[in-house]
């Protein structure tokens, strides 16, 4: 699943939780607050196009 930030230019980025060289995930509290005080304006999902398409 894929996350993108957008923003009101129109700018995208996508991003992934943040992992540490054996793949855990850290800074998850610290993440987590800089996530929360973005401000949605906006959702989509899009359907997984899945293997060999």
């Amino acid at each position: 699943m894929g996350l993108w930030l957008v923003n009101a230019a129109g700018d995208a980025v996508q991003v992934e939780w943040p992992t540490d060289t054996c793949g855990m995930t850290f800074g998850k509290p610290d993440t987590q607050e800089a996530i929360d005080a973005l401000r949605v304006v906006d959702t989509q999902v899009l359907p997984n196009p899945g293997p060999g398409t």
